[in-house]
């Protein structure tokens, strides 16, 4: 019997068709050195070549790269197929052998800013000719909102899209989607600025109708596949519920629920007598969210605003009804209003 490694987590990864989220696992099978989606994508799928079409297991995978011949085992099993059989990934990878080859020098992280800068800013209509000093200046004095637009382009063309962490997440609506999902989100808009200018982009993000320009392009059906995606961007950038908020903080590790006042008081954060308990609210929403399928956000948002979270929230988590009292202290708040 072979002891799980990360070679173990990197098969699961492959079989879920989902990047793995182990930090050691991206650590050893060259993930952290490829810096981009686009080739961490590119990576993954060199992955999924050996581990599903050629069947290497897990423990060999893991003997290779303990004995240092990952590399060269990588290379003799695609060399061993036809040239015009190996697929695109392959060929990425004898370019990019310094993801899992520490004695080559990789690209360094400016290479790469500067690369997806120019990108993003010829997509748009910028010269090819301008610098990245003049972009990077030029995007300065933009409106924040236009800014925004900007760097989702970036994002998208990366072949990317904006995480829990980042700013972007919650006003173009990846905050409705799961972790399987967001990648579909981040397609929909791709498809979208690929049929539309920048301007016309950035222009219904800031009069909130990017729904209206997403099924102007043709793409209504697409969205219609997102529980609440309207009923976020028709608000946004101008104003969000703070059931999304909360989301954004429950799912993000660096962010906490003191930095957002609107949440720190309709969710209960403010009754936490300590970081630990602060922290025990916090896995208790994300449990929920992890629980309850998508539609459901807004249901806790009416349950907030009448003053009923616990009641909502413990028909979910059910672990709540062993300590009743405790969260129900956790989760009152100042809802409903009195009439005025």
């Amino acid at each position: 019997m072979h002891r799980v490694s990360q070679a173990h987590h990197l098969t699961r990864a492959v079989y879920r068709d989902l990047l793995p989220q182990d930090q050691q696992t991206l650590s050893d099978y060259g993930f952290t050195k490829a810096l981009t989606a686009e080739n961490q994508g590119k990576l993954f799928g060199l992955y999924v070549g050996l581990i599903k079409f050629h069947d290497i297991k897990p423990h060999i995978l893991h003997e290779w790269r303990i004995d240092g011949t990952l590399v060269r085992h990588i290379k003799e099993t695609y060399e061993a197929i036809p040239e015009g059989s190996r697929g695109g990934y392959y060929p990425w990878f004898l370019e990019n052998q310094y993801v899992l080859d520490s004695s080559l020098k990789p690209p360094s992280p400016e290479d790469y800013i500067d690369t997806h800068q120019r990108r993003a800013w010829t997509f748009i209509g910028g010269s090819e000719t301008d610098t990245v000093e003049r972009i990077i200046a030029q995007v300065k004095t933009w409106p924040e909102n236009k800014a925004r637009c900007y760097e989702l382009y970036g994002l998208l063309l990366a072949r990317w899209h904006p995480s829990p962490e980042h700013d972007l997440w919650l006003p173009f609506g990846f905050c409705v989607t799961s972790e399987v999902s967001e990648k579909r989100l981040g397609g929909l808009y791709m498809n979208l600025i690929r049929k539309c200018t920048f301007e016309e982009f950035h222009t219904a993000f800031e009069e909130s109708k990017l729904i209206a320009l997403m099924d102007s392009k043709g793409f209504r059906q697409e969205r219609l596949g997102f529980s609440d995606l309207e009923s976020v961007l028709k608000t946004s950038p101008h104003r969000r519920f703070s059931v999304w908020i909360l989301k954004q903080l429950v799912y993000s590790e660096e962010r906490g629920p003191g930095r957002t006042r609107s949440v720190f008081a309709d969710y209960g954060f403010m009754n936490c007598a300590d970081e630990m308990e602060r922290a025990d609210l916090k896995r208790v929403y994300k449990e929920y969210f992890e629980t309850w399928s998508l539609g459901e956000p807004l249901k806790l948002h009416e349950a907030c605003i009448k003053g009923k979270i616990y009641e909502h929230v413990s028909g979910v988590v059910k672990r709540l009804k062993k300590d009743v009292n405790k969260y129900k202290r956790l989760m009152k708040n100042m809802y409903p209003l009195p009439d005025l």
